[in-house]
């Protein structure tokens, strides 16, 4: 459309159209099927998802601490109970609940730099480190977040190593992720998830409440309790819905209580206790609140 200004009086501005009749053979638009691009956006996706494939699943680097392993386990390491804590409250709670930990190996993943790290175990690392508790279990404190992409290739590679009797999965859920009742911001919940060879609790015991439906769970808590379903092994997972950092101390309190609670209806009596102990717990919250910035008391977990 062109047009040309008829007037240009300040108090009645008009304007007269004037339209140009297109060529008959502009409007064929098979004519300009060549600028079109060849390819859709998923299938662009695709093709560089393909080309990533292989790396995602790259297995991780397993450091063994070879002699520990060899008297510990000396037919395959096939402990009574095996427990992965895959978010910064879990891993608080599992570093301090258990004073007689030996370092059993630790997973190196290519992508993850050791750089800054300390010598002392500490939530500001980002390492995955297995630690033998006793003669009976093992506890895999797992300082980084997984890309969903590899928590695959991360199960596989404990899965392979470990063959546990029983197993315990720690992990969280984002509160902008989380579909249910109260306020996941500001409560502190946890939540229950298991396979469906895991034995039931007993009537009377307490036990977390399920995971409320349409919630979905992802990472590597999800790898680790796929495998074991799709095996029909027994597996129990408890999430802790993430608040904001300075209250993520709030939410230890109650996963320590539940995992006890499971711990004791799985029947592992000593993890349960492990899991009460107040010093083990005052340490976690005070170290997680130096982590996350929080200011409560640690007075509240005693």
């Amino acid at each position: 459309f062109n047009f040309s200004p008829k007037s240009s009086c300040l108090t009645s501005l008009k304007f007269q159209w004037r339209c140009t009749a297109l060529p008959p053979h502009s409007m064929d638009i098979f004519d300009h099927l060549e600028d079109l691009p060849e390819r859709s956006v998923q299938q662009d996706e695709e093709q560089e998802a393909a080309s990533t494939a292989g790396k995602q699943l790259e297995p991780p680097l397993v450091l063994w601490n070879s002699s520990l392993k060899a008297r510990l386990y000396p037919n395959g390491v096939r402990p009574k109970f095996l427990i992965v804590a895959s978010s910064k409250v879990a891993c608080a709670l599992v570093n301090h609940a258990f004073g007689r930990k030996q370092v059993l190996f630790s997973l190196v993943l290519p992508e993850v730099s050791m750089k800054g790290n300390t010598i002392q175990p500490s939530l500001q690392d980002r390492t995955c480190t297995a630690s033998a508790v006793g003669l009976s279990g093992i506890v895999v404190s797992c300082q980084y977040d997984v890309p969903g992409e590899r928590a695959k290739a991360v199960c596989n590679a404990l899965m392979e190593e470990l063959q546990p009797e029983q197993m315990l999965v720690l992990g969280s859920i984002r509160s902008e992720q989380y579909y249910g009742p109260g306020d996941a911001s500001q409560d502190a919940q946890v939540f229950s998830l298991c396979t469906s060879e895991t034995p039931k609790p007993p009537p009377t015991s307490s036990h977390p409440p399920p995971l409320p439906t349409g919630n979905t769970l992802g990472g590597l808590p999800a790898a680790l309790l796929s495998h074991r379903q799709l095996r029909q092994q027994p597996c129990a997972g408890l999430v802790v819905l993430e608040m904001v950092p300075s209250l993520s101390v709030c939410g230890l309190q109650p996963l320590a209580q539940a995992a006890a609670d499971v711990a004791q209806a799985l029947g592992l009596q000593e993890v349960a206790t492990e899991l009460a102990v107040p010093d083990s717990l005052r340490n976690s919250c005070r170290e997680l609140g130096a982590v996350c910035g929080s200011s409560l008391d640690n007075a509240v977990y005693t």
